[in-house]
């Protein structure tokens, strides 16, 4: 929001050097993020906040200037004579659509003759950024700047019929827009017309069909309230953003509109010699409920830290705008039109606090800050981020959303059609996301592009799929890792173990994986996610050019109701040194390396002197030495004594029987030198 100093200066009179009135809006609120000279007038680049619309003019600011610096704040006075015809002699308003314009107020100026505006006028224009034009459209942007209501301004001559129509648009309609644009306007958008056409897109941009001319003699002022979410639609479907559209996408005021008009009309019959036609349309006006927020006083220091009394408190409102009751406990305060923000108790402490100055509450007075423990799905999802980060992965955050050709793969929780997302005119614009692989990919690609290939990624979030009555969520837990599938494996066995998750591989062919290196991650006894090497032919399609890429993505809510943060018993180190075996034993190429690992600890003998401490696989081979379809496996067990050293002979027998279970049950044959 560009804010002229001297502009300012006619509402509350501050008498402050410029950096003394950036700390001033400091005090309120507000950030500056430029001070320059323009037209010889020194002008604020002011940060508004989403929340504050009536920030969003010289009026507002002036305001809240004047709340700071305790300066009287005057309002332009509103002092005009109407005669001629009346406005409905001029024109017809017909609001068809009330919840998408609940207020819609129509003046007439007639008489008026078309020329320059007054050089002052033209400088705070320019000032802010806009363009002079002629004096009647430079008053409507004036008084925008002025008071933060759009207004607009039509050539009366140029309405068919004399009729103003707001409504939606309809199939197939377009319009000739001012800044020489011609736009589709998508259905539902909601339009301004006369009897036949649209002459303006509502909230956005006005039409060159009544647009005012020099021979322009007769004009209809719009001042209205549009539904801010209608507005926002159809600024982003036609891609176009105004100076209108950005203050109607925060709501305007309700009670403004009418002062806008007001304001418009005087400085047209001042500036443009016209005269104001007798009466105003006022469509739709229903009084709104005004707010009334009590406020104890003793609750402000139990808040800030510091007392704050009522008399200043009272003083603090009464300046912001704010009608003070008192009450037995505190005052009742009537919130001003203009702040649709304040709808609380809280929210009045605020406001004496920003006005009393945050710098002025010591920093020993603010109560201690209680932070509350994290639920169990946050602590399990926080402890699972620190796994994959100490396993050399980095955590992504991407969309929600893909294209619908992004979203083909990876969908192993559903086939069904994919959640879809609408443009405001009913096109199918994107997907939500069934699975997070595919912007994992994305994230690679972009990453490749940089020279960036060698880091891992994972993510933590929602997907999305169809349902009967609408669409069901599931949190998921996927990653992408450049190091292979091994790697990958060994990341994703590491987390589910240290989360105590009991779970197993199982090998099975999976879409857009490659078959004989993919498999069902198994949490209990249900097939809860997947694990492998991507297709090449698949990452081409999306652009990734590194080769042996794996990938993997599991249910994480059934890790969070199958997980565990106790860590257990944790025993002593042992005394003695623990004695390793390695075997190789050749087994049939179908038998998986779970099993196997499940087999040789089921037969390693409970109870007795020592205690199998790791099962590790370091090696398979086939070759010219090995029977066709059979495999060798070598791993290694390590067992450590309890109490005293083993005995050989005690070794030999828990390895004995190791190597018989693997025979009775795997088929395994244990593998000798060559």
């Amino acid at each position: 929001m560009k804010v002229p100093l001297g502009w300012v200066r006619e509402y509350v009179p501050v008498d402050l050097e410029p950096k003394q009135v950036e700390h001033a809006l400091a005090m309120a609120g507000f950030v500056v993020d430029a001070i320059n000279e323009v037209e010889g007038d020194v002008v604020f680049t002011v940060d508004v906040a989403s929340n504050r619309p009536d920030a969003l003019s010289i009026l507002g600011i002036a305001r809240e200037l004047s709340a700071v610096t305790q300066k009287e704040f005057k309002l332009p006075q509103l002092l005009f004579a109407e005669g001629g015809p009346l406005v409905e002699e001029l024109v017809r308003v017909d609001v068809q659509d009330a919840d998408l314009c609940p207020r819609y107020i129509a003046r007439a100026v007639v008489s008026v003759k078309i020329g320059p505006s007054p050089e002052g006028l033209q400088k705070r224009l320019r000032a802010v950024g806009l363009r002079p034009v002629n004096n009647i459209v430079d008053i409507t942007n004036y008084v925008m700047y002025e008071c933060g209501q759009p207004l607009h301004a039509f050539d009366a001559k140029k309405l068919t019929e004399s009729t103003i129509v707001v409504r939606t648009a309809r199939g197939g309609e377009k319009i000739a827009a001012l800044d020489g644009t011609t736009y589709e306007l998508p259905q539902g958008a909601l339009v301004i017309a006369d009897a036949k056409v649209p002459v303006a897109i509502a909230g956005v941009m006005g039409g060159v069909t009544s647009e005012i001319g020099p021979e322009t003699r007769h004009v209809i002022i719009e001042s209205a309230l549009f539904d801010p979410i209608r507005i926002r639609m159809t600024s982003k479907a036609i891609g176009l953003s105004t100076d209108s559209s950005f203050r109607f996408e925060r709501q305007a005021d309700y009670f403004n509109v009418e002062w806008a008009s007001r304001r418009a009309a005087q400085l047209m019959a001042d500036l443009g010699g016209g005269q104001v036609a007798k009466g105003a349309i006022d469509a739709n006006f229903i009084e709104p409920e005004i707010r009334k927020v009590p406020l104890r006083i003793d609750r402000i220091p139990n808040i800030l830290g510091v007392p704050v009394g009522r008399k200043r408190a009272t003083s603090i409102l009464l300046r912001l705008g704010f009608d003070v009751k008192e009450t037995a406990d505190g005052v009742e305060a009537t919130v001003p039109h203009w702040r649709r923000d304040v709808r609380q108790e809280i929210d009045l402490i605020e406001e004496v606090a920003r006005i009393e100055g945050y710098d002025s509450i010591p920093v020993e007075a603010v109560m201690p800050l209680r932070v509350s423990r994290p639920d169990r799905p946050r602590q399990i999802q926080g402890r699972a981020s620190e796994l994959l980060a100490a396993c050399g992965y980095r955590e992504a955050l991407t969309w929600s959303f893909l294209e619908p050709a992004e979203a083909a793969d990876f969908c192993y929780w559903t086939q069904d059609e994919p959640v879809t997302v609408k443009s405001p005119d009913g096109r199918v614009d994107k997907v939500m996301r069934r699975a997070l692989v595919p912007a994992l990919l994305k994230v690679q690609a972009a990453n490749e592009s940089y020279k960036e290939e060698d880091g891992a990624f994972f993510e933590i979030a929602k997907v999305y799929q169809t349902v009967k009555d609408g669409f069901a969520e599931r949190v998921c837990l996927a990653g992408v890792d450049p190091r292979g599938f091994r790697h990958a494996k060994g990341t994703l066995e590491l987390v589910l173990k240290r989360l105590h998750v009991p779970h197993r591989f199982e090998v099975r062919g999976i879409h857009s994986l490659i078959p004989t290196r993919s498999c069902d991650v198994m949490v209990g006894d249900r097939r809860r996610g997947y694990i492998g090497e991507i297709d090449p032919e698949v990452l081409r399609l999306r652009g990734v050019t590194s080769r042996g890429l794996a990938c993997f993505e599991v249910d994480f809510d059934e890790v969070v109701r199958s997980a565990s943060l106790d860590p257990g018993e944790v025993g002593a180190p042992g005394r003695l040194l623990p004695v390793r075996r390695d075997l190789a034993v050749v087994v049939g190429e179908a038998v998986t390396w779970a099993k196997l690992e499940e087999t040789v600890r089921q037969a390693f003998p409970e109870g007795g002197e020592a205690r199998l401490v790791k099962v590790e696989l370091f090696d398979i081979f086939k070759g010219k030495s090995i029977p066709a379809g059979k495999k060798s496996v070598a791993f290694s067990i390590v067992m450590q004594p309890k109490e005293r050293v083993l005995q050989a002979e005690e070794i030999e027998g828990a390895v004995a029987g190791i190597v018989k279970s693997l025979e009775e049950r795997m088929g395994g044959k244990l593998r000798g030198p060559g």
